[in-house]
């Protein structure tokens, strides 16, 4: 299976999945070789490391061992395990098992899950893969106005969604994601990308523009722009994205990407309600950077 977004083309070898209809968008069936390049391989039993992770959450367990790899142990959501990713930084190789794919059968029902593609790119751990290319995925609304990639971000609930509605009504913006953006530099420009995780909004689209604005979102009375501190915008930009905290060497790089496009790219605080005058105040300020 071969991806193309953020301009990037990822192989994953052949492995039993569900096909995701949604994800037409951004499978290619380019000659060009891969950026990234995932080995697959089927196996009877996962063995894990006699070590302590180093993160765990539910279904996902992170191991590194003394020689640098990266272990990413990954099960459903009651326990059962699906396959290993072990990454050493040059290539990444996803084992799974034989008798769990494509159907699962440890749902809770005794019934069969069909195991998709969604199910294998989260095992594998997409998101340190991206950062080592220089991509990494901003929890946030991506829309498309006359200015360029306009970014909404902020915690779940704020209303990223909700202020990105109102520019597709008022303004004919277009919603791209609806919670999740690509960002990289290339050529000296910063781009924004449809990726293939969009939360609950169903909403995903495989463009690129270049970043206009990303706008940190907070809920009050009245509509207005506030300015932000250097440290601010760093601190909020990495607060909001898709990181390995555990992972010093991604937590860097990703600092260190921000605190540069936080110094070329308009980052802005939107105090707002969900109405049009937010629409206006923003529009007003973006207007200044034409």
């Amino acid at each position: 299976m071969k991806y193309s977004f953020c301009n990037l083309i990822i192989e994953i070898e052949n492995i039993p999945v569900l096909k995701l209809e949604n994800y037409n968008l951004f499978r290619t069936e380019s000659s060009d070789p891969a950026d990234i390049f995932v080995q697959t391989t089927a196996v009877d039993q996962i063995s894990l490391p006699d070590l302590q992770p180093v993160h765990e959450e539910p279904c996902v367990k992170i191991y590194r061992n003394d020689g640098g790899e990266v272990l990413r142990y990954n099960t459903d959501f009651w326990g059962n395990p699906l396959g290993l990713s072990v990454s050493t930084g040059r290539e990444t190789t996803y084992c799974y098992l034989r008798d769990n794919y494509p159907r699962n059968n440890h749902s809770r029902d005794n019934g069969q899950r069909v195991l998709t593609e969604l199910d294998l790119i989260n095992g594998i751990g997409f998101e340190q893969l991206l950062a080592e290319k220089g991509r990494f995925i901003l929890h946030s609304s991506f829309i498309r106005t006359k200015y360029g990639a306009v970014l909404f971000t902020a915690p779940s609930g704020t209303g990223k969604s909700t202020q990105a509605e109102l520019w597709r009504k008022y303004r004919g913006a277009e919603i791209l994601n609806g919670d999740r953006t690509g960002i990289w530099k290339e050529n000296g420009r910063f781009l924004a990308g449809g990726v293939i995780w969009c939360g609950t909004s169903g909403i995903m689209e495989n463009e690129i523009l270049p970043v206009a604005a990303i706008v940190v979102l907070k809920q009050g009375p009245v509509n207005r722009i506030s300015p932000l501190r250097m440290i601010s915008k760093v601190g909020r930009m990495m607060e909001q994205t898709t990181i390995n905290a555990w992972n010093r060497e991604m937590y860097l790089k990703a600092q260190e990407f921000w605190m540069d496009l936080c110094s070329q790219v308009p980052v802005l605080e939107l105090t707002c309600r969900p109405d049009e005058g937010a629409v206006q105040v923003l529009e007003e300020e973006l207007e200044k950077y034409e």
